[in-house]
């Protein structure tokens, strides 16, 4: 197939060697058992009808396009004359001597032009909108030639049986385009706009390349999931990847353990005091990468993370090669209140270039959680699309009266949901810590459901987990229910439950206290007015 800009798409049927036909039949090539009866002009028509009927059904403005037929003889002089063909769909051996291709098509296109002006029975032609215009041919481009990419994930969990293509947005391709050209690139995006999926990718790419590479993130969980994506792969036992979170790592450059009961104050200064000083007398046994990859970035933009940062990396965060994901305006609940504009800014004080790319493409949770997660924690901008389609309501809100009716309430839920996924695909999170769970105190009696702390779940067991919110931050479930939630009392209750929604990918419930009813009924009223607003 050939496009030519402002004429049409000529479809070929190119034959070398020697051609004939004998009682009927045509014979190419060498071998005289190679016939048909279908004449080359014919195969050639056959095909081009094909694909302009596909291309019209993909994208019917493409069916108006002039489509039309050649046969380009590469090795003889065909002469033949026949009503099933016009002399000037012929391209023989003589022709391309005389003339470049660059010529040849384009008449064969105009020929065809003459040609459908004639004719009366091609009432779709127009001598002006059947010619392909710029528009025209990136459309047939993205029908026939559209950009695709099939990423390998390092390493898959081995108790999930269906195997899943994940098939890059348009968004996500040009993100990782963007890698290979930006050496500095903070990316944006709300929950479920593939971050991690993202800076798990650019590892690979990195690693198997040979690069010292660090991949850090805030989170315990979250870091122990990208290292079990390199875990059991002998191939990558060579290549110097670094996974760990940043206070893991601030323990390794200082050389220390950590003590029984920190407190905060231990993580935030004291920890990163010792370790700067380290790095700065140069008694790190850590070397310097060559890429620097941070996940959910606005849970460690501080100053004093960031001149850490700045001594790990190759070139400092001025001139190394960095790659931050973050979602600065809706979940640093690490961040101290600060918003995303102090959050970006901190970051582009330490050098004079940096790119910013915003993912604001949902490809993690299904049509109804995404919206939820717009109206109810007031995201805006909020989702330019949202991958999965399926509009069947997937999230339910039940209201308890007590302690012993919650716990009815999520035993009785979780079985129902038991009977849809595996125990292992379901999450209990909720805002208190384990022991004065909801979860915890219905795993600790007698109840019907397997129920593990998440810290404490191992593979092959087929339990269903139960964490706090901050823990389960940047990983996802299948199933999510939310407990120990209260929208009237304020206080992080948004931030939490943004967190918290945002982990389901297919199926969300919520768990709140009866008095919370009018509360959560206004926050859902609001936030519909804004999206009302914003559209």
């Amino acid at each position: 197939m050939v496009v030519v800009p402002g004429e049409g798409i000529l479809c070929l049927e190119v034959k070398s060697g020697p051609v004939s036909r004998r009682d009927g039949l045509w014979f190419f090539g060498k071998s005289s058992t190679s016939s048909s009866p279908r004449s080359p002009f014919r195969q050639a028509a056959e095909g081009m009808h094909a694909l302009r009927a596909e291309c019209a059904r993909r994208n019917p403005s493409l069916g108006r396009l002039l489509f039309f037929s050649a046969v380009v003889f590469t090795d003889i002089e065909f002469d033949e004359i026949s009503p099933e063909w016009h002399s000037w769909q012929v391209v023989d051996r003589l022709l391309l001597s005389r003339e470049p291709v660059s010529r040849i098509f384009p008449r064969v296109l105009e020929n065809a032009h003459a040609h459908l002006r004639e004719s009366p029975s091609a009432t779709w032609y127009h001598p002006d909108r059947s010619r392909p215009g710029e528009p025209d041919i990136r459309a047939l481009e993205h029908v026939l030639r559209g950009n695709f990419e099939y990423p390998v994930m390092p390493h898959h969990q081995a108790a999930v049986t269906e195997r899943e293509i994940l098939d890059f947005t348009t968004e996500q391709f040009r993100a990782l385009d963007l890698m290979e050209e930006n050496e500095r690139i903070l990316f944006k995006g709300p929950a479920g706009t593939g971050k991690t999926f993202l800076a798990l990718e650019a590892s690979r790419r990195s690693v198997y390349r040979g690069h010292r590479t660090l991949l850090t993130c805030f989170n315990t969980l979250l870091s122990g999931w990208l290292l079990d994506q390199w875990a059991d792969r002998p191939d990558t036992t060579d290549h110097p990847l670094h996974v760990s979170t940043f206070h893991s790592l601030l323990l390794e450059i200082a050389g220390l353990d950590p003590p029984g009961k920190p407190g905060p104050s231990y993580w935030s200064h004291t920890l990163p005091e010792l370790a700067l000083e380290t790095l700065l007398e140069d008694r790190s046994p850590v070397t310097p990468f060559e890429l620097l990859i941070v996940d959910e970035a606005q849970d460690l933009i501080t100053d004093l993370y960031l001149d850490i940062l700045d001594l790990l990396l190759e070139g400092g965060l001025s001139g190394g090669r960095w790659l931050m994901f973050g979602d600065f305006e809706n979940q640093a609940i690490y961040s101290g209140g600060e918003t995303a504009q102090q959050l970006e800014s901190r970051i582009s004080a330490r050098t004079t270039s940096l790119v910013r790319y915003p993912l604001r493409i949902n490809c993690r949770n299904t049509t109804p959680i995404a919206r939820l997660l717009e109206i109810a924690c007031g995201l805006d901008p909020g989702y330019s699309r949202v991958l999965h389609l399926e509009d069947t309501p997937h999230v339910s809100t039940f209201f308890w009266s007590s302690r012993s009716h919650a716990e009815d309430l999520l035993e009785r839920r979780l079985l129902d949901l038991s009977s849809v996924f595996r125990p292992e695909d379901i999450v209990v999170l909720s805002a208190r810590e384990d022991s004065s769970s909801l979860a915890g105190s219905l795993a600790s009696g007698e109840a019907n459901v397997p129920l593990v702390p998440l810290r404490e779940a191992t593979r092959g067991r087929k339990r269903i987990r139960y964490s706090t919110i901050h823990a389960f931050k940047g990983l996802e479930a299948r199933a999510v229910v939310l407990t120990d939630l209260d929208p009237a009392r304020g206080g992080k209750f948004e931030e939490l439950l943004y967190v918290g929604m945002s982990r389901a990918r297919l199926d969300l419930t919520i768990l709140l206290p009866e008095d919370s009813r009018e509360a959560w009924s206004n926050l859902i009223v609001r936030g519909t007015d804004r999206l009302i607003e914003r559209t």
